[in-house]
């Protein structure tokens, strides 16, 4: 849990703090739009103490936590389960700390944010492949003009380029895997490869099944 209203992702900015009192630790601050905020029971929480960074793991149960959903609408983003996260005087202990004091942004920080940009890669690669699966059965069965959707030209030109989009961010996400299985130094960088090439593709994959789809593909409850 990093990104705040005021501050979005960026460390230096973040207002949540975690302060002593006496012989405990206590953690203010709110965090939003945090992906699976509304099923996960552990938080990674990102915050500042005695002026410098930390990272410390607090529990969904814990008291003085509250979980609100972000419900309003969500271009793209129904199924992230993002939620606000509200910490009121939380208390924790010296234990919860991960790395120490001043590691919450070099070490912690920048391992959970690899983490999260490779597992947005494969989500993305996995949606624009359903797109194109949809694209494909209709394309397959629907007759427009005399003939099936696929035997049109610009149609056919438009599965390809999909295909090919697709193709290439599946090669990007792979190699970013084997090369954090084989602890590359390039390993970070492969991954920001990955996730640019993925959302990428699938935003142009996206776009195109929606044109694919006519009218329906305006529907929401069209898959």
């Amino acid at each position: 849990a990093l990104t705040e209203a005021a501050s979005g992702s960026d460390f230096d900015m973040i207002d949540s703090t975690v302060s002593r009192r006496g012989g405990y630790l206590e953690l203010c601050g709110t965090k939003t739009w945090i992906s699976c905020g509304l099923i996960a029971d552990v938080f990674l929480v990102f915050a500042r103490f005695e002026r410098q960074h930390v990272a410390l793991l607090v529990p969904r149960e814990a008291d003085n936590v509250t979980v609100e959903p972000i419900t309003r609408p969500l271009v793209g983003a129904r199924a992230s389960m993002l939620a606000t996260i509200r910490f009121n005087h939380v208390r924790i202990e010296e234990s919860d700390l991960i790395g120490g004091v001043g590691f919450g942004k070099v070490a912690v920080g920048s391992f959970a944010l690899d983490i999260g940009r490779y597992i947005i890669a494969w989500g993305a690669l996995s949606l624009a492949k359903t797109c194109m699966a949809r694209c494909l059965e209709r394309a397959g069965t629907t007759r427009r003009f005399g003939t099936k959707l696929v035997r049109h030209q610009l149609v056919a030109k438009m599965i390809t380029e999909m295909y090919l989009a697709i193709n290439a961010a599946e090669a990007a996400c792979i190699e970013a895997g084997m090369l954090h299985d084989e602890g590359a130094p390039s390993a970070m960088d492969a991954t920001y490869v990955a996730k640019y090439t993925a959302t990428k593709a699938l935003s142009s994959v996206s776009a195109t099944a929606i044109r694919l789809s006519g009218a329906s593909g305006c529907m929401d409850d069209t898959v």
